[in-house]
């Protein structure tokens, strides 16, 4: 398959910018990555180079056991985009930050619980916007836990939620201490990968 190239500068250089054009992997026609075979970024040599469309580029790179892979999303379609996106990085952890959770769409929990584990989502992180401080609707926090324990993803609560843990229903927090020292606390839960 062939892919449109726009030459800048002599072959030699590293001034070859991908258009538009078929991916050499899936065929699809779409904005091109270059992907050099080599790892070598300062030249540009044909047959040295693949273009891909991006979902192939992102799926021939993969990340170090030690490295956590994550999205942010403020809202129910950025989610939704998220996991797409992530549905094809190969790490070893992946989560999806929910900060700040700025919009939410009450009932769309359904999706929810499968987009993150379909994604291969390991943790997922909510807090709040802030400067000025605005807190997510209690509503929309219940909803996503309730939706990531059915998935069995971990959920971590940032700290700039604590204005509104004694708003929490009891599913959305951890307890500490025991006996009259028992108290509530955020859940900050971990993956276990």
């Amino acid at each position: 398959m062939s892919a449109t190239v726009c030459r800048e500068a002599s072959p030699t250089t590293s001034k070859y910018k991908a258009s538009f054009g078929y991916c050499f992997d899936c065929g699809k026609y779409a904005k091109l990555h270059r992907h050099h075979l080599d790892g070598q970024h300062g030249k540009v040599e044909p047959d040295k180079v693949l273009y891909l469309c991006p979902a192939c580029h992102r799926c021939r790179h993969s990340f170090p056991d030690n490295c956590w892979v994550g999205v942010t999303a403020t809202d129910r379609n950025k989610v939704l985009h998220a996991c797409e996106y992530l549905r094809d990085i190969k790490a070893r952890v992946k989560f999806l930050s929910l900060e700040p959770l700025l919009d939410w769409v009450l009932g769309a929990s359904i999706s929810l619980q499968n987009e993150p584990e379909d994604a291969g989502i390991n943790q997922l992180i909510i807090g709040a916007q802030t400067k000025p401080y605005k807190p997510p609707k209690i509503e929309w926090v219940e909803e996503i836990i309730g939706a990531a324990d059915k998935a069995g993803i971990p959920v971590f609560c940032k700290d700039n939620l604590a204005p509104i843990l004694h708003q929490l229903p009891q599913s959305c927090v951890a307890w500490t201490g025991y006996g009259e020292q028992t108290r509530r606390k955020l859940r900050q839960e971990m993956p276990t990968k």
